[in-house]
């Protein structure tokens, strides 16, 4: 009997519970050193989150099959249930998410909570896939993460619970051609499909699935990422079509180049008399991608396009979502090396006229339009490394032997009302520069 197969959800399962911002953004957590991938093993901080609220049930609840879906019943049951699911649902998701889960919270939010009384999730109605939204939060919305605040049986009661509140529906398994990212990141390579309409088609692309449910997608001839996706990962329906196919990605776009395309390139110069003389064309040639630890990373050396001109660095990079009081999105982090001397590295690629300010080790820019969005350059260990700014790009004079930490940060998802003024700047200036 053939398989019976959901079609995709794009519903996006917002936020359950989150802290009141401060007057100031706190401070961003910057990665710990990490060492290349063909040494060691390399960690990487979290992602900075809101805090959820504290959960108020036993800490060993006991697992209880998902309750039959009843709205009403739900609905005149008060703050004291004694079924320790109900009381934790209570406690940490009725804020945004209603008493009954239908998305009528008191919490104010940008946008309607998920209602599960309609059922459907953007990362597929499965057990495991609501269990990771629990746990690692929705990068781009204010849903926040609870690894902390619940246990594993918690989250995984929880799971069963907010199911049970929707209508009766057909679960089922992934298909055999999807990949689904669990608990490490997978790295696929295949011909990526416009990643908007309009936009190319890579043969050569590599895509990164991140267990907080973010995916990475880079052309691999270049090594430049080229859009970021919130959601399920992808469907390897080239397999079918002996590699001639595009992936089958599955999540929704939660960022593109768009007017911008160059803005996450890094380019290279010389220093001439201690002053940055003018970039020259450069080029990345991919050397590898792995998993080490928790972390995917992609090795390229970036070098001048011109033979003649001197010039290479050693970069390893990785990806992984951020959140701040500003709002989220993700961040790249670059680990550039060089064993020559008098160069340096520029990034982001934006052009003169887009705003910026700059402070100390980074200069932040805000890209204007009908989802704005902020990119903030930082160098994240100066240690004695000469940082200046051209307009919006950050120039950082590379030191031989030496591995400098160049952070992107991209906020996608601003908070309601961000503008470009004196109070905002001040704001960014003091969440991301030292």
């Amino acid at each position: 009997m053939p398989k019976r197969v959901l079609p995709p959800a794009f519903l996006i399962l917002s936020a359950c519970s989150i802290s009141t911002p401060q007057a100031g953004p706190p401070p961003v957590a910057s990665a710990a050193a990490a060492t290349p991938v063909a040494r060691s093993t390399a960690v990487t901080a979290p992602a900075a989150r809101p805090e959820p609220v504290a959960q108020a049930a036993s800490s060993t609840p006991v697992a209880k099959p998902a309750p039959e879906a009843r709205p009403a019943a739900v609905a005149d049951a008060g703050l004291a249930d004694s079924d320790p699911t109900r009381a934790l649902f209570v406690a940490n998701c009725a804020q945004c998410h209603g008493l009954r889960g239908d998305g009528e919270g008191v919490t104010q939010l940008d946008r309607k909570a998920r209602s599960f009384l309609a059922g459907g999730f953007s990362y597929g109605n499965t057990k495991d896939a609501i269990v990771r939204s629990i746990t690692h939060g929705i990068p781009g919305t204010p849903m926040p993460a609870f690894e902390k605040a619940l246990t594993a049986a918690q989250r995984a009661d929880l799971a069963a619970y907010v199911i049970g509140l929707g209508p009766e529906q057909i679960q089922v398994d992934a298909e055999e051609s999807e990949i689904v990212v669990r608990d490490l990141p997978v790295v696929v390579r295949g011909k990526l499909p416009p990643i908007v309409e309009g936009a190319p088609e890579w043969p050569r692309g590599i895509a990164i699935g991140t267990p907080e449910g973010l995916t990475f997608e880079y052309r691999a001839d270049d090594v430049q990422l080229v859009g970021v996706r919130a959601g399920r990962f992808v469907n390897r329906a080239d397999w079918g079509g002996r590699g001639g196919d595009p992936l089958g990605m599955l999540g929704q776009v939660l960022w593109s180049p768009g007017a911008v395309p160059r803005a996450m390139h890094a380019a290279l110069g010389h220093m001439r008399e201690g002053l940055p003389g003018p970039a020259f064309p450069s080029t990345a040639r991919l050397v590898a991608t792995a998993v080490v630890g928790n972390t995917a990373w992609i090795e390229y050396a970036l070098k001048s396009t011109d033979a003649s001109v001197p010039g290479s660095v050693a970069v390893r990079e990785q990806c992984q979502s951020f959140r701040n009081a500003l709002g989220s999105g993700f961040v790249q982090r670059r680990f550039v090396r060089t064993e020559e001397t008098g160069l340096y590295i520029g990034l982001p690629d934006l052009p003169a006229s887009v705003p910026s300010v700059f402070s100390g080790s980074c200069v932040c820019a805000f890209l204007a339009g009908e989802r704005p969005a902020l990119i903030v350059a930082r160098e994240e260990h100066t240690q004695g490394s000469v940082v200046r700014t051209e307009g919006p790009r950050l120039l950082v004079e590379l030191q031989r032997g030496r591995e400098h930490e160049i952070a992107l940060y991209v906020l996608t998802d601003l908070v309601p009302g961000t503008e470009w003024n004196a109070a905002m700047q001040e704001r960014v200036v003091r969440g991301f520069c030292p």
